[in-house]
């Protein structure tokens, strides 16, 4: 072990020989010492027997560059990058130890500990490729133990842990559950939520398939709404026109809509009683009954019972009486001031 200033003054021998001897040791021995050579030069090797690390002087001779660790006792040795710092992180275009966590830093970290930080402004982060054939890509594990995967299929992805997992296709634009142990999807057996983790909101634009995978078993359609009703005769309407916001409910192709006339004005009207302005025309099967929760001052026939129906591929209900014979006539309006009607139905569309 030994330095030298190699600086070989002019001397009688035999000192010249012993200062080309302690020269030739320097070079030989990287100038190893535990501490600096006193007199440096560019590009000039030097071990560090305190770090057991092996350096390199700059080409301006005012640093030195990390270039390898050595373990002497193993016999081994590793390259030595200049961007480890003191705590043994390794840090890649940047001296935060992890960048992007809580800031906007850009650069790798590996920390001694052994956590990840990447960072990049306006591109990938990261890229994970497999060669030749499918499977996984990424491995998560907990004290050794696989605890989920993110594996590659053809052109789809799968995302979970042992059965339990989610199938990316691409070729279908579907999502199913899939099981990651077996690699086939798993029909019927995964739970979306549970009674104490339950979703909020789920947005649709098409339906859902409740029971069963066939038309039948689908709910395309729920509705909350208002509409304007407009209580009139089937000849002539109110001098001024009678109109309520009743509320309707739609679930499928199944609506049931409620509205109350409290105390209206019907003068000028004639005809049989019709509420018109359903919020959707009833469909072409049979008509619907309406249910009447109240009437007030619409005249009927001495012992007739008024009733009111909706007929199909209509948009109104129609008033009716039926007499103790049970003959059916119209329900003809009255053209009066505080009329009052209150009713119910439930029809399909």
């Amino acid at each position: 072990m030994s330095q030298n200033d190699f600086n070989l003054a002019d001397q009688g021998f035999p000192s010249m020989l012993t200062d080309m001897n302690s020269a030739f040791q320097a070079l030989a021995s990287n100038s190893s010492g535990a501490t600096e050579p006193s007199l440096t030069y560019p590009l000039q090797w030097w071990y560090d027997q305190t770090t057991s690390i092996l350096k390199m002087r700059n080409l301006a001779n005012s640093a030195w560059i990390n270039m390898f660790t050595f373990n002497q006792a193993a016999g081994t040795f590793g390259l030595t990058v200049s961007d480890i710092d003191s705590s043994g992180n390794l840090l890649v275009g940047t001296t935060d130890i992890n960048p992007g966590f809580n800031d906007t830093n850009t650069g790798s970290a590996i920390r001694s500990a052994g956590s990840i930080f990447t960072s990049v402004s306006g591109s990938t982060a990261g890229y994970f490729n497999r060669n030749t054939n499918d499977g996984e890509l990424i491995s998560l594990r907990k004290d050794g133990t696989t605890v989920g995967s993110i594996r590659s299929g053809g052109d789809a992805i799968q995302i979970g842990t042992t059965n339990t997992g989610l199938y990316f296709a691409d070729n279908t634009d579907s999502i199913a559950p899939y099981d990651i142990s077996g690699g086939s999807v798993r029909d019927d057996a995964i739970d979306l939520g549970y009674s104490g983790g339950r979703f909020k909101d789920l947005y649709l634009s098409g339906g859902v398939y409740l029971g069963g995978a066939v038309a039948a078993n689908k709910l395309d359609d729920y509705e909350e709404g208002t509409w304007t009703a407009v209580l009139t005769g089937s000849t002539t309407g109110a001098s001024t026109p009678v109109t309520k916001t009743g509320t309707y409910t739609k679930v499928g192709n199944l609506v049931h809509i409620e509205v109350n006339f409290a105390v209206v004005n019907t003068t000028g009207a004639s005809g049989s009683v019709q509420i018109q302005g359903l919020p959707f025309a009833h469909d072409a099967s049979n008509g619907s009954a309406v249910t009447l929760g109240q009437y007030t001052k619409l005249a009927r026939t001495s012992g007739s019972i008024p009733t009111a129906y909706i007929n199909s591929g209509a948009s109104l209900i129609q008033g009716l009486q039926t007499n103790a014979s049970g003959v059916n006539a119209n329900w003809n309006i009255t053209a009066t001031t505080g009329v009052s009607v209150m009713l119910s139905a439930t029809y399909t569309t």
